[in-house]
């Protein structure tokens, strides 16, 4: 169950009937224990019944409902039983999954369908769920990663349910790709990462990248295009940004990155460098960033980050 001022929302995980989406047909029993979610809205001194929630894709046993959270106009609904396919047996049993619902047009409509990224039998993803200001967070108690704080490996499976948590940002201005990035010396592969404003006027967006080798030496780049080039400019990565003619040119030098492997830089919008000078970034406009570094041990070599898209405003 969870409540805000004017809601309620209370799962059901052992409802059976095989409605889908909001405001379908909650009087059969034909998906056993697929589950559903009730939302109450406040009414003078009482609660009335706002909403019926169902799964956009009923499986039997789902326990949709089993967790739920709410945060303004925006529930979601754990579903640590969801399949994916039928019988214990398959790969996809119990895999698990969340479930969005939002507040538009004056009733509750459903929103994205939620995975892990990399989605193994039994992880029960959506075993717990929460949700603030824009940001989803599901735990699959029953994921294997041997991996330790936030940039590991999840494809992983070597500690028998170590459990791990997910965290989405349903208002990301960023899309991440070409992931993950090729290992590099330390043992996993280099991650780009992005904060700060979109907006254009602000000039106040930042990049990092983590996972690097201690001391190594690198740069951003940037392009209006993405590309796919393994093995660009010599390295063992694969340069993700540039188009047909590899046109990516620095962003900043970053010298060298401290002990922890980690290094960041202010991005100046008003100075991209491309091949005819410097431009600055207009509203509305779509640039993708990768970061090129050294890698020293073994070497002398180089690498790549993942890559990273944002939409200006």
């Amino acid at each position: 169950m969870a409540a805000t001022a004017d809601h309620l929302v209370v799962g059901a995980p052992g409802e059976s009937s095989d409605a889908l989406g909001v405001g379908g047909d909650e009087s059969n029993d034909l998906a056993p224990n697929s589950g559903a979610a009730y939302v109450f809205e406040s009414f003078i001194i009482t609660f009335a019944q706002q909403a019926y929630l169902k799964a956009s894709d009923v499986n039997d046993d789902a326990g949709f409902g089993s967790q739920v959270a709410i945060s303004g106009d925006r529930i979601l609904v754990g579903s640590p039983g969801e399949s994916q396919g039928n019988g214990s047996l398959s790969e996809n049993y119990h895999t698990g999954a969340g479930y969005l619902f939002a507040w538009a047009g004056g009733a509750w409509t459903q929103g994205p369908y939620l995975k892990a990224s990399n989605p193994d039998r039994l992880d029960e993803f959506g075993a717990a769920v929460g949700i603030s200001e824009g940001r989803a967070v599901l735990g699959a108690w029953g994921e294997d990663g041997s991996s330790r704080g936030p940039f590991g490996d999840d494809t992983d499976n070597s500690a028998s349910e170590a459990g791990a948590g997910y965290i989405f940002d349903l208002d990301n201005p960023f899309e991440y790709y070409c992931e993950p990035s090729v290992m590099n010396s330390t043992g996993f592969g280099g991650v780009i990462l992005a904060s700060g404003s979109v907006r254009v006027g602000d000039n106040r967006f930042y990049l990092g990248a983590a996972q690097i080798p201690v001391d190594s030496f690198g740069y951003f780049l940037c392009s209006l295009s993405r590309d796919y080039v393994p093995g660009a400019m010599g390295s063992e990565g694969t340069m993700c940004v540039g188009g047909a003619n590899l046109v990516a040119r620095k962003v900043f030098t970053i010298g060298q990155a401290p002990d922890y492997g980690f290094i960041a830089s202010q991005i100046d919008l008003t100075q991209i460098p491309l091949p005819s000078g410097p431009v600055q970034v207009a509203p509305g406009e779509t640039w993708h960033f990768q970061c090129w570094y050294r890698d020293r041990n073994p070497g002398p070599t180089s690498n790549f980050t993942s890559a990273l898209s944002v939409s200006f405003e």
